[in-house]
């Protein structure tokens, strides 16, 4: 790899393409790792290289894209609070066949932690039908905000068309974990 650069380098550091270190030519100098030889070069050759390396800077590589938030910044009154994530589906509520059944004492229990966390639904469920399980489950307002069925983090490519088990991947919430 690295006599397919040199010419190049060499170019770029003005340096004779025909005064390449090699192996054979007095002044460089080989070592051995296994059974493959690696040619050194002079101490002048080293140093230009280092100088091409400064002149030239390879790129950083491109950072990874923050994936989309589900949900927006804390609310002022939510700061400092701890996000509590709840799924729908037969954690809060059991609904089968257009019967909402909730959980015994569903409504304390949110009311206990309004005050204390910033509550979040997240279901897989689609919109209109998480929208009106959240009508029927919280009328006190507990929840400030709520996640439903989004391809960013539900495929719908997947195997089963989307009737898998599904990981709620909680770092696209966009909180500190």
């Amino acid at each position: 790899f690295f006599s397919i650069l040199w010419p190049r380098i060499c170019q770029w550091a003005h340096l004779s393409p025909l005064r390449v270190p090699s192996c054979r030519r007095p002044g460089g100098w080989m070592l051995r790792r296994g059974f493959t030889p690696l040619c050194r070069a002079p101490l002048e050759y080293a140093q230009r290289l280092e100088e091409v390396r400064k002149a030239c800077p390879l790129p950083p590589p491109p950072a990874a894209p923050k994936p989309a938030r589900l949900i927006a910044q804390q609310q002022p009154e939510d700061v400092g609070k701890i996000t509590l994530v709840l799924d729908m589906d037969e954690t809060l509520v059991y609904a089968r066949s257009g019967v909402v059944h909730r959980r015994p004492h569903l409504k304390e229990f949110l009311a206990s932690l309004k005050d204390l966390f910033e509550v979040v639904l997240w279901t897989s469920g689609q919109d209109p039908y998480a929208t009106r399980i959240l009508r029927q489950v919280d009328t006190i307002g507990a929840f400030r905000h709520a996640i439903v069925r989004d391809p960013r983090w539900f495929p719908e490519d997947a195997p089963g068309g989307g009737t898998h088990a599904v990981t709620k991947r909680l770092e696209l919430l966009g909180r500190d974990m």
